[in-house]
């Protein structure tokens, strides 16, 4: 029975650390009746009634935001032509062999996972996704007729 209470103490904790990194100042009201709640749950005896406790809670914190979804052109984006396929691309690195990570404004880092000397890689273009076969993606700047793979790194 303690291990039990030990490891609901970490989930609780947990909770706690995310909640508190997720919320703002104005909302600390919130969390600490939140905190309290979490703390009632943890101190059924019952097993059940302490599972439909932490159930509860769960069912009846707010849906989380949904992250922007990164567009993917249907087809080749000419070099004049504007695009939403367009990425909004916050930063740009070069992490190994030559080859680049970067950051997109929503926060997927995504890699190249391929070599390519004759890919140019620059801030000041505009690149956008297209989709290959067998969920590969292929990076692509307008008006070239060359791609690079990359990969959803997180």
């Amino acid at each position: 029975m303690t291990k039990v209470h030990g490891i609901l103490g970490y989930l609780l904790v947990g909770i706690m650390v995310l909640f508190s990194m997720l919320l703002s100042s104005a909302a600390e009201a919130s969390l600490s009746r939140l905190i309290e709640q979490l703390q009632l749950c943890e101190q059924e005896t019952k097993t059940v009634n302490r599972l439909q406790c932490f159930d509860n809670i769960v069912a009846a914190l707010p849906e989380p935001e949904t992250v922007a979804v990164t567009p993917v052109a249907e087809k080749a984006v000419a070099e004049k032509e504007t695009s939403e396929a367009f990425l909004n691309i916050t930063e740009m690195w070069q992490y190994k062999r030559g080859m680049w990570k970067f950051r997109l404004i929503n926060g997927e880092v995504w890699r190249q996972t391929e070599v390519s000397s004759s890919f140019p890689f620059a801030e000041d273009r505009d690149y956008y996704f297209q989709k290959g076969m067998f969920d590969a993606y292929y990076l692509r700047t307008p008006g070239l007729n060359t791609r690079v793979r990359v990969r959803l790194e997180r």
